[in-house]
């Protein structure tokens, strides 16, 4: 349903006009726009002392009504969902310092909760969390030799442990390292860079006498 603004006479929807419970149809005669054009014209007349005046008057009205406060900033975000975005990016934009510290603070006081949220969002997105890490090693690979050096020095046992997990599982899959470090051991020489075709070779001998081991025990 539509009516026609008494100011600018043009028609326009219910909901561009205020609600007035004393009106026949229950709406202002002025849209909302014609209204707002009014009220700046009235506050542009007003002293330094009538705002200062206003201002307290509004503050004190929203301390003693912070349910309705509440509950129009709430009808406001829902009717003006992008409004509401832009604003509130536009201020973290201006106050980047502000929020930073705010969220650090919260962090540090709500460091359980905060983890987990975290521990959730990557089991549900591991995909985008993997390519995100393949990336950043890509692009960063000084950083990444930089903190695997400085974890392995703060870190030697786990690095002597995992050194040993790395050599069992390259004794029990036969790869190429394990064979060309058993070769250059048998001959004596580090240096001497062995044939694939001589790597091959020796896999194949190495499993056949675990399989005859296997066998005989």
């Amino acid at each position: 349903m539509t009516k026609v603004c008494s100011s600018c006479k043009e028609e326009k929807p219910f909901e561009l006009f205020r609600r007035l419970s004393r009106s026949k149809d229950g709406y202002t005669g002025r849209c909302k726009v014609c209204i707002g054009i009014k009220d700046k014209q009235h506050r542009d007349t007003w002293t330094d002392e009538t705002r200062a005046k206003r201002r307290n008057q509004v503050s004190e009205w929203r301390a003693q009504h912070p349910e309705k406060v509440k509950q129009w900033g709430r009808d406001y975000r829902i009717r003006h969902p992008d409004q509401t975005i832009a604003r509130i990016k536009k201020w973290r934009e201006e106050n980047k310092d502000h929020v930073r510290e705010t969220s650090r603070k919260w962090r540090e006081e709500n460091k359980e909760y905060f983890y987990a949220l975290c521990e959730s969002w990557r089991l549900q997105n591991m995909e985008r969390v993997a390519a995100k890490h393949r990336e950043w090693t890509k692009n960063n690979p000084t950083k990444v030799k930089e903190g695997t050096k400085k974890w392995r020095s703060k870190n030697p046992d786990k690095v002597k442990t995992m050194g040993k997990r790395a050599q069992v599982k390259r004794v029990k899959n036969l790869t190429d390292k394990y064979i060309n470090d058993l070769f250059k051991k048998q001959v004596g020489v580090t240096s001497i860079k062995v044939p694939p075709g001589l790597i091959e070779a020796m896999r194949v001998n190495l499993f056949i006498k675990r399989k005859l081991k296997e066998l005989s025990a």
